[in-house]
């Protein structure tokens, strides 16, 4: 049976690096409703890929693997937080204005961005959301926009009668 050679003072001082590197940036684990350390509310979280095994990195794939096992409990390193707050009620052609005014990363979420949004946080009672129309990106050929109710949590076609919806900005972390 092969056993590779690797001696203990490389291991001690690999692992003494990644304990150097781990201390200048933890990583940070968010769930669903936790604010994040740059602003906003975490909404969804991405899945963590599983590790690759290497047999000179044992001890950053035994790490991986906790994240990674952790991250299928609905941990995560990566995924969007929305806004803290609402932007306010405005047209759709403003709210995208107003979103990028926030700074750069901050846009008006998708259809499928908000129904997370409404069942991940609102249906918790978490982000303060009124119960009334947001705004959503989507929109068709014929200009018709689209809405997502936080009253009933349907998404539907805005009336053109109707020419103000609230705004909540979203961005990935």
């Amino acid at each position: 049976m092969f056993k590779p050679r690797i001696s203990a003072q490389y291991c001690n001082r690999n692992m003494n690096r990644k304990k150097n590197m781990r201390e200048k940036n933890p990583m940070q684990l968010y769930k669903i409703g936790d604010t994040h350390e740059n602003g906003g509310i975490v909404f969804s979280i991405q899945n963590i890929h599983p590790p690759r095994f290497s047999f000179f990195n044992l001890f950053s794939f035994y790490r991986e693997i906790k994240i990674w096992q952790l991250g299928k409990q609905g941990y995560g390193i990566h995924g969007k937080v929305c806004h803290s707050k609402d932007l306010g009620m405005m047209e759709w052609a403003d709210a995208f204005k107003a979103c990028e005014h926030l700074g750069p990363g901050w846009y008006l979420p998708s259809s499928s961005e908000l129904d997370k949004i409404y069942r991940n946080l609102h249906i918790h009672g978490l982000g303060g959301f009124q119960r009334k129309p947001y705004w959503a990106s989507r929109h068709n050929r014929n200009d018709t926009r689209y809405a997502l109710n936080f009253y009933t949590g349907f998404i539907f076609r805005m009336p053109f009668s109707e020419k103000e919806a609230y705004v909540r900005a979203v961005r990935e972390f």
